[in-house]
């Protein structure tokens, strides 16, 4: 996959989406799409609910699926003031559903049930789904045989969307996991010297 293309892509101000296929250029054109003209329906009508937007895309890519198939696979999230965080499934054959937590892709397949038995309902705090990220992540560093340069993490809520990074989350225990580890041997070697100064 090319370096420079993200997989996470902020599609208006409060919705993203998660999008990978086996055809690349696929996914960019549809995702591209998806972007122009919810841009261009915030300017003439002032936006769409997330569900909403999720239809619109199910319905081109059912369109697309008579003409000329697009296998794009989409994870699409967002917050509305309507009904809140919202995430839904699409896939290339233009069938669409609500879910509480997805995956998709080759690795879909070991994360999903560290998500589900991770996931709550009720997760509002950013750090417990930075956790269940950080657990998926090491499931997919002992399980999964490829390796990725590393994973992007976006928070979708009331403020809009941002991507936090996912430095915590890098395979190959760099980030968080290894800033406590440096943290707590900096703080076992100041109680070492502190006790033979003591000692002394």
């Amino acid at each position: 996959m090319e370096g420079g293309y993200k997989k996470v892509v902020q599609l208006d101000d409060t919705l993203a989406a998660a999008a990978s296929g086996p055809k690349q250029g696929d996914v960019e054109v549809f995702v591209d799409w998806l972007q122009r003209v919810l841009c261009l329906k915030r300017m003439t009508s002032g936006g769409l609910t997330v569900s909403a937007a999720a239809s619109l895309a199910r319905r081109q890519l059912a369109q697309d699926l008579r003409r000329r198939p697009m296998d794009v696979n989409m994870l699409l999230g967002g917050w509305d003031k309507v009904r809140g965080a919202q995430l839904y499934w699409l896939d290339g054959m233009g069938s669409l559903q609500p879910i509480p937590f997805g995956a998709h892709g080759a690795a879909s397949s070991f994360v999903i049930s560290v998500l589900d038995k991770g996931h709550r309902g009720d997760e509002t705090e950013l750090r417990d789904a930075v956790r269940l990220m950080r657990d998926c992540v090491a499931q997919l560093s002992t399980r999964y045989l490829v390796r990725g340069g590393g994973f992007q993490m976006m928070v979708v809520d009331a403020r809009g969307c941002r991507d936090i990074g996912c430095g915590e989350c890098v395979l190959g225990g760099e980030g968080a996991g290894a800033q406590d580890g440096a943290a707590e041997e900096q703080q076992q070697q100041q109680q070492r010297r502190h006790l033979s100064g003591v000692d002394r």
